[in-house]
């Protein structure tokens, strides 16, 4: 390539970090800075670091420099800042900026159907039905496997039920908000391939216009910054500290921080996560500031036959207790066991001496254990960090039912069915049934008590036990109580149970007569009942449906939906609908985009690609997609309203990193360790790029005029290409423009103030 030719150089500050004063020996590694290259503004820190252009005169040079690591100096290696050629004011010409037009990731987000406005609605006529169209596509697809990098899926919407005389069915689907929200539960039942829930890469939600406040249990996001390695033993310190709930780890920012959420209720008080510092072996030095030094000594396993009382301070009467060591490990059949430390070994006189001292400890046993060391032990937490709030949620419970046949003696099968579902709660379904029933436990050793049922009283008599004084009871009085009331007693192990029809259910007490017999009674309660006929029985169960958020308008919101348990043999349990469908509702299905995010940081860059994007989207509906004389089509095209287009950021630190590379090696001559950690380390060779933040691009343009032998002059145009982080970019920003007002030139602003 030709000296003649425009060149661009590339310097990337750390952090922005730039240096205004001082001498080019103070520009450390990352720290951007002019200085001026007249000998005769040498100071004792080097080159005359520079800030301010003006009155300077326009024939003076001057170096841009970039610190780096501090290398040794050898036949290769320098520490020496990158450096740019020497320039003039005068020839300076031009200073551009070019910053992100946006911030991040934008999604395509579409409605088929109501957007708001009457008429938009997705309606069909009578007997028809129409597909709607979801095109998946982008480096998502390819990711997941699609070869063309896209995937179509559909789902066909039918009308409302309607008679012969065109009027709507009551019942199941007998609205489009039921017709569309089953719909929106088909498409978000679908998978792609690998079995990936379609749900992953786009949000699939109804619209409906009578949407109201929602509502339900709230839940609220909480989210923990913490300084960490990112990686699974970090992930696992913050898991530990909360066993309670499901940690997940939602972002790293650059290589120092991780970010973790966890979704409670919002009642929920959640501790500060807590940083603490391990202790050390103590030396001769005292322990440093925040630490406080433990005794050594020697340790003894004492167990002594406490009956489960603690009695910590009886046992920490041995001869050289260390206060504070006692630690009460437990009890095993009455006996207690304890550890503690002593500063000297005990003798056989002083443990003798111990277990004399008092009539509990003289069933006591005392084992040496061993040595402890002294050690430097913190004081305190090192670091509590708060967790943060987020968005409040909300979840609700669905309920479902299982019919299935009764067993051989016609019983129920409740016991059964619980097992096999040990995390539910299993009930017999008794809306329908008939009988409630109240049990009477007998209690006492003798005598005589009355029963009343229904304001007549019925005598029990003790006899050798309450379970023969309960059974004598049913014989007595069984046929006498049930001419007198339609109901039945029953007796087992001592309890008397009436039954009776749950309307006028009697009122039940019983009362001592002699010596002690009496008795306890339950409350009534409905007796299950084959509320199905032909020997099956239904049961039902709650299961907590997913967390659904506010949105920026309540037309938009997720559905409530739980999934089902699983089979109990072939027979499924099937969802009782609790929702009041609207014939009102005017619908409308939102799609959105998810953003696909994978940027690896330092040190994973050279082994996993690299994305920010997110899924592009194409929608279609209503569109006729057979003709039959016989079958009503939607005879045009639904609604499609455009929320937001799709768009990647702009540049990213990732998609800088090979243009970092090719920096370091014009200034280095030498190539980055790929794949080689601990070489990038020793040599410098990390990137000062953050993956996933987004940089502005100053370009600084000199053109020095410079004479040859045959030639008069010529140009050698060079472009200074400084890339800082926005957000960071102030002092780097204000720099240039020094120098931009020095030369003569109109100042540059990335953003506004």
């Amino acid at each position: 390539m030709s000296l003649d030719n425009s060149q661009n150089r590339a310097f990337f500050p750390l952090d922005g970090k730039v240096l205004t004063s001082g001498g080019s020996l103070n520009v450390t590694e990352g720290v951007l800075a002019i200085v001026d290259n007249d000998p005769q503004a040498l100071t004792q820190n080097g080159k005359k670091v520079v800030s301010s252009f003006v009155g300077l005169p326009k024939h003076k040079d001057f170096q841009i420099l970039l610190g780096k690591k501090d290398l040794p100096v050898t036949r290769s290696t320098d520490n020496k800042p990158y450096a740019s050629l020497p320039f003039k004011l005068s020839e300076v010409v031009d200073l551009k900026v070019f910053a992100p037009k946006s911030v991040g990731v934008k999604v395509d987000d579409f409605i088929v159907g109501f957007n708001g406005t009457d008429g938009t609605e997705l309606s069909l006529k009578s007997n028809s039905s129409s597909v709607i169209e979801l095109t998946l596509c982008g480096e998502p697809m390819l990711q997941l496997g699609y070869k063309t990098g896209e995937v179509t899926v559909s789902v066909t919407l039918q009308a409302p039920y309607v008679d012969s005389d065109g009027n709507v069915l009551e019942g199941e689907f007998a609205t489009m908000q039921e017709r569309v929200e089953y719909a929106v539960k088909e498409f978000q039942r679908m998978t792609l391939l690998g079995g990936a829930s379609i749900t992953d890469y786009v949000d699939i939600i109804a619209v409906n216009s009578e949407n109201g406040a929602l509502s339900g249990t709230a839940y609220t996001f909480r989210s923990l910054t913490v300084t960490d390695a990112g990686d699974s033993n970090a992930f696992a310190r913050v898991q530990a500290q909360y066993p309670t709930y499901k940690v997940v780890k939602t972002d790293r920012i650059g290589d120092e921080k991780s970010v973790y959420t966890v979704l409670v209720p919002s009642a929920t008080v959640l501790a500060d996560f807590e940083i603490t510092s391990a202790g050390s072996v103590k030396t001769c030095e005292d322990c440093p500031s925040g630490f406080t030094a433990t005794d050594a000594g020697f340790v003894y396993h004492i167990t002594v036959e406490d009956d489960g009382a603690d009695l910590s301070t009886t046992v920490d009467n041995i001869a050289g207790y260390v206060s504070g060591s006692i630690s009460r490990k437990g009890n095993v059949d009455g006996v207690g066991i304890y550890t503690l430390v002593t500063d000297d070994a005990v003798t056989d006189a002083e443990i003798a001496t111990f277990k004399a001292s008092t009539a509990v400890l003289g069933t006591s046993v005392v084992t040496f254990v061993g040595e402890v060391s002294e050690i430097c032990t913190p004081d305190a937490v090192v670091d509590e960090i708060a967790w943060v709030l987020g968005n409040t949620c909300y979840a609700t419970t669905k309920t479902f039912e299982l019919t299935v046949a009764d067993d051989d003696c016609g019983n129920a099968r409740l016991a059964e069915i619980q097992s096999a579902y040990p995390n539910l709660t299993i009930a017999v379904k008794t809306e329908n049934s008939v009988n409630s029933a109240r049990t009477i436990t007998l209690t006492g050793t003798g005598g005589t008590a009355n029963i009343n049922i229904g304001g007549t009283n019925y005598l029990a008599t003790f006899a050798t036990n309450l379970t023969t004084t309960a059974n004598n009871f049913v014989t007595t009085h069984g046929a006498n109580i049930t001419t007198a009331t339609g109901g039945t007693v029953t007796a087992s192990a001592g309890v008397i149970t009436y039954t009776d029809a749950t309307v006028g259910f009697p009122t039940i007490t019983i009362t001592n007569a002699t010596t002690n017999l009496a008795g306890n009674l339950g409350t009534v309660t409905v007796v299950p009942q084959n509320v199905n006929a032909l020997c099956q029985t239904t049961y039902t169960t709650t299961i907590a449906t997913n967390i659904v958020c506010e949105e920026c308008s309540n037309e938009f919101r997720d559905l409530f939906t739980a999934e089902a348990p699983g089979n109990f043999g072939q027979t499924a349990w099937t969802l009782v609908t609790a929702n009041a469908f609207n014939e009102d509702a005017k619908m409308g299905i939102r799609f959105k985009g998810k953003e696909f995010k994978m940027i690896g940081s330092e040190y994973f860059r050279d082994d996993m690609p690299m994305y920010w994007t997110s899924t592009k989207l194409k929608v279609a509906g209503g569109q006729p997609t057979f003709v039959a004389e016989s079958w009503n089509n939607q005879d045009k095209p639904y609604k499609i309203t455009v929320l937001s287009i799709a768009s990647d950021p702009e540049a990213f630190g990732a998609q800088l990193w090979q243009t970092e590379d090719e920096s370091r090696f014009y200034f280095d001559g030498l190539p980055r360790f790929e794949g080689n950690n601990y070489a990038k380390w020793l040599w410098g060779q990390e990137t000062k790029l953050k993956g996933d933040a987004q940089y502005i691009d100053y370009q600084l343009t000199v053109n020095p005029i410079k004479g040859y032998q045959y030639t008069p002059h010529a140009s050698e145009q060079i472009t200074y290409r400084i890339l800082v982080e926005v957000g960071r970019h102030t002092g780097v920003e204000a720099l240039l423009n020094a120098v931009a007002v020095g030369a003569g030139l109109p100042t540059v602003q990335a953003f506004g103030n």
